[in-house]
């Protein structure tokens, strides 16, 4: 159901429904209209509004069952516009950023404005039509003098934004309602503006001029949620990216705690093999006092060794601990944001459940190399000696 359409229009329309045979040729449409009383009155009315050119004196003779060819001119003017397709509307540089006041668009058989429901194409064309409104009031400067609309942000670097789009790039705008609102809210009413304005700078700088208004369609939804991000930590006095700064730089430092905490018993660890061979060189035949001292060598050996890898464990305890913590707190300061975070928290604990797994491994490694080989020794010694005695 239509509301407010211009009448030339809405008689357009009439007649448009009424051909058949349809065919464009130069921007006129031209087809077939059964000869009709209604029919020969409505080619009446187009020819008085200019609507169409002169027909043939018999068009306006009523006889039924026989058909005539009529060309029309479509009415297409800033207060009306007849359109065969969205991308025949959006072809008007003016129309990509300023509608006309009615217009109607014949492949989806719509008008605007209509108290009907849009379709998807439509609602996608008047919601950005609302975006460009509202970059109005948002940008720093903006001119249309050439046709095209141009919009300036100054930020930290000027940003130009040029509105160019195809029909391929509408979309419904779910979120223009919001920003709207937000952006219109009187406290932090600076701070909101400067910050949607950064955040503008850094997703469309590397992108060309041309294509940035399309590509702000396409990432709105991403924009307006980090604008929100942003925002919310603003007013807690922080910044999204800081608080990730300052995240990504613990990360660092938990890994270098992480592999300090190895680094510090590798070169302990590096005479290990020395110790071992070094105690089985000295074992010799028998059960003898000689080889008794190396074994207690060796379990002494293993003893501090064992201390060291438990103590590396307790720091390894106290680093997973702290980056717990941290994130706990995370979690309570932050609950909507914490979950952006996780990713970086489960790699430090993959990182900590690596370390601890390779600390059991060489604790085992340490207690069979120098407390097992020797004990396998003395045993096989002691048995061969005491088979030698025999015969």
């Amino acid at each position: 159901m239509m509301c407010d359409i211009s009448p030339r229009l809405s008689l357009f329309v009439k007649a448009y429904h009424q051909m058949t045979n349809k065919r464009w040729e130069d921007g006129d449409c031209l087809g077939e209209i059964e000869r009709t009383n209604e029919n020969c009155a409505l080619i009446a009315k187009l020819e008085d509004e200019a609507l169409l050119f002169p027909p043939d004196p018999k068009a306006l003779i009523p006889k039924s069952g026989e058909f005539c060819e009529i060309q029309l001119q479509p009415p297409r003017s800033n207060s009306s516009f007849f359109s065969r397709s969205l991308d025949d509307l959006l072809n008007y540089p003016t129309h990509l950023h300023s509608p006309p006041e009615t217009f109607f668009v014949a492949d989806t058989d719509e008008y605007h404005p209509s108290t009907t429901q849009p379709s998807t194409l439509l609602r996608g064309y008047l919601d950005t039509i609302k975006f460009i409104d509202l970059l109005k009031s948002l940008s720093d400067h903006f001119d249309s003098s050439t046709g095209h609309l141009r919009f300036v942000f100054l930020q930290r670097e000027k940003l130009e934004v040029q509105v160019r789009y195809l029909k391929k790039d509408l979309r419904s705008l779910l979120c223009v309602d919001s920003l709207e609102t937000v952006l219109t809210e009187k406290v932090h009413a600076e701070q909101r503006r400067s910050i949607l304005k950064r955040i503008l700078l850094e997703e469309l700088q590397t992108i060309p001029e041309e294509n940035r208004f399309s590509a702000l369609l396409n990432r709105l939804d991403y924009i307006y949620q980090r604008f929100l991000d942003n925002y919310q930590l603003y007013v807690s006095e922080f910044s999204f990216d800081s608080i990730f700064k300052d995240i990504s730089n613990k990360k660092l430092e938990y890994i270098l705690k992480l592999n300090k905490n190895f680094s510090e018993i590798q070169n302990q660890l590096l005479a290990v093999p020395i110790a071992a061979l070094l105690a089985w060189s000295q074992m010799g035949k028998g059960f003898n006092i000689k080889n008794s001292l190396v074994f207690l060598t060796s379990l002494v050996f293993a003893f501090f060794m064992s201390m060291l890898l438990r103590n590396q464990k307790a720091s390894l305890g106290a680093i997973k601990e702290e980056i717990n913590d941290q994130l706990e707190t995370l979690k309570s300061d932050y609950v909507a944001l914490s979950s952006r975070f996780k990713k970086i928290y489960d790699d430090l604990d993959d990182r900590c459940r690596k370390h601890g797994w390779l600390l059991v491994l060489v604790d085992i490694s340490v207690g069979t190399i120098i407390v097992a080989v020797p004990a396998v020794l003395l045993f096989y010694y002691s048995i061969l000696q005491m088979w030698v005695n025999q015969f």
